[in-house]
């Protein structure tokens, strides 16, 4: 799901309980990939790699050489990428990326539906907007979710659909206990933090938002 995408690299200092990054074990095609975001990637994900006016003058092999990938050492059943673009004229870091990949063996049809992870993750970041958009609320009614920024279903690409979305810096807790939080006070926020979202969650107007 999308929070699992919510994890910190290697260099992360967050100790046993990060989700880190490793050499990646499952190859996917970089040049395919970088042709497929130079020539069909949304302008959202167009600006962000190639400037403001999100349209590229740039071809797949600019951006095969400023872009390095690592996969994520968790990610559920589906592959997950960390795809690190340095180098942009634009930019002063890199900018980080997640790739998830549908896995080449599947147990069922129906499985590994990616296209549903990538709409429950636009209709919440539309969700997300509408409440900006309304006037100051009681208490904060947002799910918080990376933003996705493309899908692709032409198995051509990269032997299977993909998407993706914003990287999130953040951790994943092993321990339900998040015993590697040392202070009390701040274990508790994140309890209650945690149940603030869960509330938030099943408090979304879903015939609403698509």
């Amino acid at each position: 799901t999308g929070v699992k995408t919510m994890t910190s690299d290697a260099s992360s200092r967050h100790g046993d309980d990060t989700v880190r990054t490793t050499p990646v074990r499952n190859p996917i095609n970089i040049e395919s990939l970088s042709t497929w975001i130079v020539n069909h990637s949304p302008p959202v994900l167009q600006s962000l790699i190639f400037g403001v006016d999100g349209r590229s003058t740039q071809d797949r092999h600019w951006l095969q050489e400023r872009m390095q990938v690592k996969q994520f050492g968790f990610g559920q059943s589906n592959p997950t990428y960390l795809l690190i673009i340095t180098n942009l004229p634009h930019r002063n870091d890199a900018l980080k990326v997640v790739l998830r990949r549908k896995p080449n063996k599947i147990a069922h049809p129906s499985s590994h539906a990616l296209h549903r992870e990538f709409r429950v993750l636009e209709s919440l970041l539309r969700y997300n907007k509408q409440l900006e958009q309304q006037q100051q609320q009681a208490f904060d009614k947002s799910v918080p979710i990376p933003t996705p920024y493309a899908y692709c279903k032409d198995e051509t690409i990269l032997g299977a659909e993909f998407y993706l979305m914003e990287f999130v810096q953040g951790r994943i807790f092993v321990d339900p206990r998040m015993t590697s939080i040392g202070s009390e006070e701040e274990r508790t926020e994140a309890f209650k933090d945690a149940l603030r979202v869960m509330a938030n969650i099943h408090n979304v107007p879903w015939w609403l938002i698509g």
